[in-house]
């Protein structure tokens, strides 16, 4: 008995800390994303994420344009710490790709970062709700 529970607490010790949102069902995330630019303005965004399913979409808009940007992809935040994205090239633009987590902070809030192929960063801190 003893050594069935040091198997079981080495195992919980072994897994890190549990996230209050559980990613293995359907999920939506929510708040601002700051992308600051090398000319010290910064691009703000209010983003909206949907996870189900080991899937993702995404609507972003830019407070200060107004412009929406939608995109989707594969990922599984309940099984992956990050997802990876690439957006296939065209005869205008070349392909491009970023990747994103969320890791978990205190009230319930995550900290979602964004990094682009290019190096551009954003950040912000997003608030997650399971499934009702």
């Amino acid at each position: 008995m003893i050594r069935a529970s040091a198997c079981v607490l080495a195992a919980l010790m072994a897994a890190g800390p549990v996230s209050a949102t559980d990613f293995s069902r359907e999920t939506w995330c929510e708040g601002e994303v700051v992308f600051p630019g090398d000319d010290g303005t910064a691009g703000i965004y209010e983003m909206k994420f949907w996870f189900n399913d080991g899937k993702y979409s995404v609507v972003a808009r830019d407070t200060g344009t107004g412009e929406v940007i939608e995109d989707s992809g594969d990922c599984d935040l309940a099984r992956d710490r990050i997802c990876k994205h690439v957006i296939p090239g065209d005869a205008v633009s070349p392909e491009d790709a970023y990747a994103f987590l969320l890791q978990p902070m205190e009230g319930g809030k995550y900290l979602y970062k964004e990094v682009w192929l290019d190096g551009s960063q954003g950040r912000g801190l997003v608030t997650c709700y399971g499934a009702l």
